[in-house]
């Protein structure tokens, strides 16, 4: 949460931030969150919340997508977890 408070520029601006966080803006979700919550509040044109809630759209699609694979993946049994290795 902090790594992604500090790269969204929650606290402080971004540009102000080291090298590490600038690369890391445009790849965390809670930099749409943060980017979209402060056009609602200023005002001005709604295109930025939309492309926000796209790209939080795709982050959940994605997260949902792989719970799902990793779940189904535990849901088959095979004979390795049916009889597993005894150790002594």
């Amino acid at each position: 949460m902090m790594l992604q408070l500090t790269s969204a520029g929650g606290t402080y601006p971004v540009q102000t931030s080291p090298g590490f966080f600038n690369a890391l803006h445009p790849l965390l979700p809670m930099t749409y969150v943060v980017d979209g919550l402060r056009h609602l509040i200023t005002g001005g044109e709604l295109w930025p919340v939309w492309r926000a809630c796209l790209v939080l759209g795709v982050f959940t699609a994605g997260a949902l997508t792989l719970t799902a694979w990793s779940a189904r993946r535990k849901q088959v049994w095979t004979l390795d977890r049916l009889h597993p290795e005894l150790s002594l």
